[in-house]
């Protein structure tokens, strides 16, 4: 339920008080923490001590002093006031990358799922089976929290995460091998 605090156009909600962080994911990332298998690699934004309003708020002037508004919504001009023109473009090819990759790491993740479950009498089984669940750990910190918060980390993560499904077959001992997976040189 909402409730007035108060009105006055200076004090804003708190929503955390009431909604949950959504955005754990992405602090995750950024501050390149919480990966299973991984060693912490913080974000070169966050090292140098900027924020998520670094890339997040932009203030819209309509006039010299009339603030038409605000956004939130990160992209491309986002990196190019401090980095130059044409550094958005490095952003929208990590977005396609990580998409590719994300597509393709779903259906070995499947693949691997359904190798491992032929195998469930199998004494590792259940190791396995939380090999598999720590590669999805990896892979929806990288989904969730977008990978452009932390590139190299997120491409260590997806990395880490195909090794875990790799690991979990072989726990198990099986034949099957899984599709290969494009790795990152970063």
């Amino acid at each position: 339920q909402h409730k007035s605090v108060a009105r006055s156009e200076f004090i804003k909600p708190d929503c955390h008080a009431c909604h949950p962080d959504f955005h754990n994911a992405q602090l995750r990332l950024f501050t390149g923490k919480g990966g299973i298998g991984v060693a912490d690699l913080p974000s070169p934004m966050f090292e140098a001590g900027l924020n998520c309003q670094a890339c997040h708020i932009f203030h819209k002037f309509e006039g010299e002093f009339k603030e038409k508004g605000e956004t939130f919504r990160a992209g491309a001009g986002s990196c190019e006031p401090c980095h130059g023109s044409g550094y958005g473009k490095i952003l929208e090819n990590w977005k396609v990358q990580t998409d590719r990759k994300a597509s393709q790491f779903s259906r070995i993740l499947a693949a691997a799922e359904k190798i491992v479950e032929k195998y469930k009498n199998q004494t590792e089984y259940t190791a396995a089976k939380q090999k598999l669940a720590d590669a999805l750990f990896n892979f929806n910190l990288v989904k969730y929290g977008n990978s452009i918060h932390n590139i190299t980390f997120a491409n260590r993560l997806m990395d880490k995460a195909y090794q875990l499904l790799e690991e979990g077959l072989k726990l198990v001992g099986a034949a099957e091998k899984l599709p290969v997976f494009e790795k990152e040189t970063n």
